[in-house]
This record gives structure tokens, C-alpha cells and sequence, in this order.
């Protein structure tokens, strides 16, 4: 699997209302293909902590699987987390066993403190 495209944006949209958002599409030899997201410090985080910061509100929205270690919820393939309370982790576009062993490979307690 490699790493393909990735961008970093420090959002400017509204005023920096959606902080800072950087992704990267991973891609097997075959042609598949999925992209993590990664928000910080947006207000848009701190509306879905009620929800990923809980593990039974996660449960009552999909499957909760444990990667590496943190909790993630798999909505129908759809993986999403949030890192150290300030991040949120979305991945989508591929099975998610594939995607679960990238994000695995992570270390989520960096990420959590990556600016300061």
C-alpha cells in the first residue's frame, strides 16, 4: 500500500471556524483506494466529542472496534475517532479492515499533541 496524495489547510473558511484539516489518500497496487482525515481544533470536533468521546453513544451510532488505542466507530465502512479530545480521524473508501491496520499504525498520543 503507498500513501498518495495529501494536503494540510490551516481552514480560513469562516474565519478559521473549521481549524486545521489535513488528509492523505492511501491506494493498494490493485487500484483501491481510501482517504484519512484528520481536523483539529475546530469547532466542529468539539460538537462530536458527545458522541465519539462516549463509548455507549458510539455504540448506539455503529460497531465500535478498538485500533490500536483508541476506540473508532465503523459506520458501514465509514471509520471515524477522536484523538486526545482535539482531533477528529475519518477514514472512508475502503474495507475497513484495511483501513483499521493503517490507522493502527498511528501513534494517536503524538497526534493528540502535535503543535504543541
Amino acid at each position: 500500500m503507498t500513501r498518495g496524495e495529501s494536503s494540510v489547510d490551516a481552514a480560513g473558511f469562516l474565519g478559521g471556524m473549521i481549524g486545521i484539516v489535513a488528509d492523505a489518500t492511501y491506494s493498494h497496487n490493485d487500484g483501491r483506494s481510501f482517504t484519512i482525515t484528520l481536523t483539529a481544533d475546530s469547532p466542529a470536533v468539539a460538537g462530536m466529542a458527545g458522541i465519539l468521546g462516549n463509548p455507549q453513544m458510539m455504540a448506539m451510532m455503529g460497531k465500535v472496534v478498538r485500533v490500536g488505542t483508541i476506540d473508532v466507530l465503523d459506520q458501514n465502512g465509514s471509520l471515524s475517532a477522536l484523538v486526545a479530545s482535539r482531533v477528529l480521524l475519518q477514514a472512508q473508501g475502503a474495507d475497513a479492515a484495511d483501513m483499521s491496520a493503517v490507522l493502527a499504525t498511528m501513534d494517536f498520543a503524538r497526534l493528540g499533541q502535535f503543535d504543541q
